[in-house]
């Protein structure tokens, strides 16, 4: 996560650097330079707003309060998803051991519905986090690609490269980790179907039957599921 906040801080810190360059380039010395930088920053708020220092400032806060969210969005989706992605890998291990025979089945089992169920219910509170994770990166990847048609300096092509790579990124982070609870919660099964027979017979069968007709997994706003081919296209 430390390394995500890195890359943000160094978008925003390219972001101001390539504003502030072009504010200098444009400015007339009668002009206010923070009127200027905001303006330009800032053009579709105050082409219809009348500019104050207090409006700036607020605008400029809003802004990065709203992109600090944005990106505390794609962290929290990004933990919820890996935590409960490893609890069904740490499932799938102890059934990958030889010792079938030592296992309690039952718990196992158990385990297994319990965490089904944490995780629908974490789904149910984050699918509409998750839609806005993807409207939020393919909106300014959209905006990137936009603004691309525009003649730019080795500066600002500098920049529209880092941040276009920068937004793809979280995005392919935030279906890579969602994808892994599907991944996961699936993979016990090649391993149920390998067990030896045993008394415990119906118990392996049963879980067979839970791992392929239960398919925990995290949703786009309740429309799609996040999937490997999710990730793939």
């Amino acid at each position: 996560m430390n390394c995500m906040t890195k890359f943000f801080l160094v978008e925003h810190l390219v972001f101001v650097g390539g504003a502030t360059k072009r504010v200098i380039s444009e400015m007339k010395e009668t002009d206010n330079f923070f009127q200027r930088y905001f303006e330009i920053v800032y053009e579709e708020f105050f082409s219809s707003v009348e500019y104050s220092h207090w409006k700036g400032v607020m605008v400029e806060l809003g802004s990065i309060i709203s992109t600090f969210g944005w990106q505390f969005n794609n962290v929290i989706i990004i933990l919820l998803t890996s935590t409960l992605a490893e609890r069904f890998r740490q499932i799938a291990r102890k059934i990958k051991t030889k010792h079938h025979y030592t296992l309690r089945w039952d718990e196992l089992i158990h385990h297994y519905n319990q965490l089904s169920l944490l995780c629908n219910t974490v789904n149910s509170t984050i699918s509409d986090m998750v839609l806005l994770s993807f409207i939020g990166n393919i909106y300014f990847m959209s905006e990137s690609i936009l603004q691309s048609f525009t003649p730019k300096t080795s500066y600002e092509t500098f920049y529209f490269w880092y941040d276009i790579l920068f937004h793809i990124l979280h995005l392919a982070l935030v279906c890579t980790y969602a994808a892994w609870i599907d991944e996961e919660s699936k993979s016990p099964l090649s391993d149920l179907l390998a067990v030896p027979l045993y008394n415990s017979q119906f118990e392996v069968d049963r879980f067979i039957l839970q791992v392929a007709e239960n398919s925990p997994a995290i949703y786009v706003g309740g429309m799609f599921k996040i999937t490997g081919s999710t990730v793939l296209h």
